[in-house]
């Protein structure tokens, strides 16, 4: 409620249904006491969203700040530990896309790897990192998937304004890649490289 007052974004950490079902009591509580029309708060990991989870996010207006770099580094042991049925529910972002919830995605580098292109993979084809099937029905399309890590990321942090998309105004910051994510094989997104950098405008790194 004092975050909420004060003016600041809520972000806070829920993994696994009942974390998350923790996280949206808080945040539904606070928006009582204190409503927010654009609040863009946030559940960070965001792991295990069942379809009723789903609904609460939906209806509360919060984010799915989701830790899709777990999919393809962690891919393997979530399936050993509670089958490939449950993957369905993990990361959907499908459904949270179909449901018009907001769902940008990360790495939670350095526990998982920081190359964007393992994840955006990832989504297109919901591989873990040894192939194994995770969920496929909640697969997405290459251009939803760069929306995760570009507008739909500046947007979660108020700053959709300034970033997120190569625009008139907003900052000259973008990458250069060896191929184009949109006529690879799916399986070989994971493969992209950078080449170039651009930060402000300027040359920051080149291969």
């Amino acid at each position: 409620v004092r975050a909420h007052k004060a003016g600041l974004r809520v972000c806070v950490e829920g993994l696994g249904d009942r974390g998350i079902d923790f996280a949206l009591d808080a945040i539904e509580s606070a928006l009582k006491e204190h409503p927010v029309a654009d609040h863009r708060s946030r559940v960070e990991h965001c792991c295990y969203v069942t379809p009723p989870i789903l609904e609460r996010i939906r209806k509360l207006g919060v984010v799915d700040s989701s830790a899709t770099g777990f999919m393809y580094s962690l891919g393997d042991a979530y399936i050993a530990n509670r089958g490939s049925q449950a993957m369905s529910w993990m990361f959907p972002h499908r459904s949270l896309i179909d449901a018009g919830i907001p769902a940008p995605g990360h790495s939670d580098a350095p526990i998982c790897g920081t190359s964007p292109w393992e994840i955006i993979g990832a989504l297109v084809t919901r591989k873990t990192d040894s192939g194994q099937d995770f969920g496929p029905r909640e697969a997405i399309s290459v251009t939803e998937a760069l929306h995760a890590y570009t507008t739909l990321g500046a947007w979660a942090g108020f700053e959709e304004d300034l970033k997120g998309s190569i625009e008139p105004g907003k900052l000259a910051d973008f990458a250069v890649l060896d191929r184009d994510p949109f006529a690879v094989d799916p399986d070989d997104l994971k493969k992209v490289k950078t080449t170039m950098t651009i930060v402000g405008g300027r040359v920051a790194y080149e291969a």
